[in-house]
């Protein structure tokens, strides 16, 4: 490998060894010499600790064959793929747009009336059920809830996200120190928890009883098939999984990560999120006529059933190490689609020699086989790289944290810089969380998909707004939750009552200051005296008041006087 000096950044023996590469018969595995520092190059002649792993690697000259994997030490022969992908906002949905759409038009089409309208049907039905089989002493005046209704449930639900409170009935408080009108103004407390307590989106009679998602199943597909028509990804996209908190749901114990696991596929420029997957156990719903596809892991399935209907497009799919495998990415690459990521260093079909293989830091060997690159580096521990889109791991230069100047492989760099769309996507996610402490899961899971929804509606919006691209999505939610109160009708609720008159804290604060108006005191001669008036005085007008400044002991009128007395420096 050159650096940016040619072979002069190489020891003698390294340049050997470069040589040697050139020669298409040569099948050894190479280690070259990167470096975590700055100043971490090779140094020549004797005791260069490198030299050893050159001429180890050298002397094995060994070829892993495990079937039709045949890891040979030479540069990979990327296949020359055509990109014709076009990232932006479907055609026949931009022309349903007028110019310069608004954030509740935007949304409204993902979240459209058939949708609320199938909740309000699904909930209506739910409550009838459950009334029936009510204990006594715990009866609800519950009525037939509207689309309108729902909506107004999901905007007070997001501006919750945005004024965080202990408890849901803080929202509802007449103490003037914490109350937040517009919720009482909305809304009573009991019909917004009767909402959240009969919300449903099955009918329990038609869902599916071994399905685990059977209860909020209506809601993921019509969200995924809104996903998928509303955008098309551009040629970088990024599959990952990421959590939502849920305490009784954990699945691993040594890491201590309690929620529901999600597969999504994002698009690494936006973080646009194009198609999901609820992680629910072993794949048992993939049916396939294809031997290759049928020996598949479940990581390997989920990851083709998340892009099927984009391959043959020319992209490039990033991946973390839980999906990565070398049949993959040959699976990937024969329909035209490359495929980078981290993986597994036992993973099936991987180099079996690396294990034997220690490295130093800043060192890295690679290998490849079907038009897969394969690099082991090590940087703080070994990082184990596939890619069809190398031809080999150049080192490049890169800024760490601290600010100095690292050298990694061109790989680890692009995957690093690309990798952010799920990143981006789920800590846009976790910072404004539209989700309450329901006892239902799957209650948690709807929240979930609508804060998803509202973060693809924010990206769409932005599109179509170039004036806004810098608009935080804090400001989107806001005005999404405020324009949806505004267009709603809403029933009137009988008990709602008035907002409150309570004693404000701030009154206290004049008794350090303020200036009071009283009666002149009584004299000797005098029961009710009066004198003439400061103010009116000034004017030239000649008139008396029996009131004073109990502070100024000066004569003033109540009504005007005092106020302007105590407020003008024109006197």
């Amino acid at each position: 490998m050159e650096g940016r000096n040619g072979a002069a950044n190489f020891s003698l023996q390294e340049v050997d060894v470069l040589h040697f590469l050139e020669d298409s018969n040569s099948e050894f595995l190479e280690v070259q010499s990167g470096g975590g520092d700055s100043d971490a190059n090779p140094v020549e002649g004797e005791g260069n600790e490198n030299e050893v792993h050159l001429r180890d690697s050298w002397a094995k000259h060994v070829r892993i064959d495990n079937g039709d994997w045949k890891w040979k030490n030479v540069c990979n022969s990327p296949k020359n793929i055509i990109v014709s992908a076009v990232s932006g906002v479907s055609e026949r949905i931009e022309r349903q747009f007028e110019r310069n759409p608004s954030e509740i038009n935007v949304l409204e089409k993902f979240l459209t009336e058939e949708f609320w309208i199938h909740i309000a049907r699904e909930t209506n039905i739910h409550a009838e059920l459950s009334l029936h089989d009510i204990k006594p002493g715990t009866e609800t005046k519950w009525f037939p809830v509207t689309t309108d209704e729902l909506k107004a449930h999901f905007a007070l639900c997001v501006l919750m996200s945005q004024v965080k409170k202990p408890s849901l009935q803080d929202y509802w408080t007449k103490r003037k120190i914490l109350e937040t009108p517009v919720f009482r103004e909305t809304m009573p407390f009991s019909r917004f928890r009767d909402i959240n307590r009969y919300l449903h989106f099955a009918s329990d009679t038609e869902i599916d009883k071994i399905d685990r998602l059977r209860k909020v199943k209506p809601i993921i597909k019509f969200l995924q098939e809104k996903y998928r028509n509303m955008y098309v990804p551009g040629q970088n996209i990024a599959i990952s999984e990421s959590i939502m908190k849920f305490r009784e749901i954990q699945h691993n114990s040594s890491r201590r990560t309690c929620g529901l696991k999600i597969y999504k596929l994002c698009e690494t420029s936006t973080g646009y999120c194009w198609n999901f997957k609820v992680y629910q156990g072993k794949a048992t719903d993939v049916e396939s006529e294809v031997d290759e596809v049928s020996k598949m892991w479940d990581s390997e399935i989920t990851v083709l059933k998340l892009c099927e209907k984009l391959l043959k497009g020319g992209r490039t799919i990033y991946m973390d190490i839980w999906c990565s495998s070398p049949s993959l990415f040959k699976y990937l690459l024969d329909r035209d689609t490359h495929a980078i990521g981290t993986v597994w260093a036992r993973r099936k079909f991987m180099p079996a020699i690396w294990k034997d293989i220690k490295l130093e830091r800043g060192e890295l060997t690679f290998a490849s086989s079907n038009g897969i690159l394969a690099v082991k580096w090590r940087h703080k521990k070994d990082v184990h790289m596939l890619s069809t889109k190398h031809e080999r791991p150049d080192m490049e230069e890169t800024h760490g944290q601290d600010g100095g100047v690292m050298l990694k492989p061109n790989c680890v760099v692009e995957y690093i810089s690309v990798m952010g769309g799920v990143y981006a996507h789920d800590q846009q996610l976790g910072s404004f969380p539209v989700v309450r402490r329901y006892c239902q899961g799957y209650k948690k899971l709807y929240f979930y998909l609508l804060d998803m929804t509202m973060l693809n509606a924010s990206i769409i919006h932005r599109a179509l707004n170039p004036q806004k691209k810098r608009e935080r999505y804090t400001s989107f939610r806001v005005n999404i939750a405020e324009e949806m109160l505004l267009k709603i009708k809403l029933p009137s609720y009988p008990t709602r009552g008035c907002l409150s008159q309570g004693n404000k804290p701030l009154r206290l604060q004049s008794m350090q200051w303020a200036h009071f108006p009283s009666k002149i005191p009584p004299t000797n001669k005098k029961a009710a005296p009066s004198r003439r008036c400061k103010v009116c005085s000034t004017r030239g007008v000649r008139k008396e008041t029996c009131y004073e400044c109990e502070q100024c002991k000066i004569a003033l009128h109540v009504d005007d006087c005092f106020k302007i007395y105590h407020t003008s420096v024109l006197l």
